[in-house]
């Protein structure tokens, strides 16, 4: 069994992981008839991802999330139960990089040259040197892992587009607040997240169920659209007697004059 502490989460649900690996356990021995149910569970901590509805969340602190493992790690005392739980240090470092902007780029930097690398293996790993690095690079943790973000707020990664709408996530996240399940668009109506609408995405559904993106109101293929921009701006620079490629021509008419002259003026539009 694998689980993952949620946002929002009590000490209850924390606990109902362990009384789950017990059901388990009783359940076996119904149906065998004897005990011996070797039952391991994993938990892992969770990170708030871009793109995703708990990108607004604060992550939990190392002492909360410390502190729930050790929940788990008493109420799991258990004979023929085994307990395996992520690293809460490296739960933190993941937490920051998940959601950080550009000053990382220093921070991350700095602990290379400190001697971090491959610090995928727990034994090369050093929460030290990251505090040090970031420290050193005048940046605060804090500021990417434990606030809650304002709904306005602009991230970092809104400069990539994986088509889903910003809209949509943060009305799953307040459905999610609510505690309210999303169906799967596959198999009844469109959720609107965007994805179909803006990708020109096929959804495919396995289970025998069909789903057309095409018969979504105002539905473009990405193909077509990009097809449909192109043509405008030929007839736009048709209409004003421009020719679109007419710049990188003579450039590369140039570049290629001059190289055979052997000027130096060559090697700088070459480069």
């Amino acid at each position: 069994h694998a689980g993952r502490l949620l946002p929002g989460e009590t000490d209850e649900d924390v606990l109902a992981i362990a009384r789950l690996a017990r059901k388990v356990q009783w359940k076996y021995k119904e149906i065998t008839g004897h005990g011996g149910c070797q039952v391991t569970v994993s938990t892992a901590s969770f990170v708030p991802k871009p793109y995703t509805a708990f990108q607004w969340v604060p992550q939990d602190t190392l002492d909360e999330i410390r502190r729930k493992q050790r929940l788990l790690i008493e109420a799991l005392r258990v004979k023929n139960i085994t307990f395996q739980y992520h690293d809460s240090q490296t739960s933190i470092m993941e937490g920051v990089f998940a959601r950080g902007d550009r000053r990382l780029g220093k921070a991350l930097y700095l602990a290379w040259k400190a001697g971090e690398s491959f610090d995928g293996w727990g034994d090369q790993f050093r929460y030290d040197r990251w505090q040090q690095a970031l420290q050193e690079a005048g940046v605060d943790p804090d500021f990417y892992n434990h606030r809650l973000r304002g709904e306005t707020e602009r991230f970092p990664w809104e400069h990539l587009q994986p088509g889903v709408s910003r809209a949509f996530l943060a009305r799953e996240y307040a459905r999610a607040k609510e505690q309210m399940l999303t169906k799967d668009c596959r198999q009844g109506k469109c959720n609107g997240c965007g994805v179909c609408q803006k990708l020109g995405v096929p959804v495919v559904d396995y289970s025998g169920h069909a789903y057309d993106a095409s018969a979504e109101p105002k539905f473009v293929p990405a193909a077509e659209r990009t097809a449909s921009v192109r043509k405008a701006l030929r007839a736009a620079a048709a209409a004003a007697g421009y020719d679109l490629l007419a710049p990188a021509v003579a450039q590369v008419a140039a570049a290629t004059a001059y190289k055979a002259a052997g000027t130096p003026a060559a090697e700088g539009v070459a480069e």
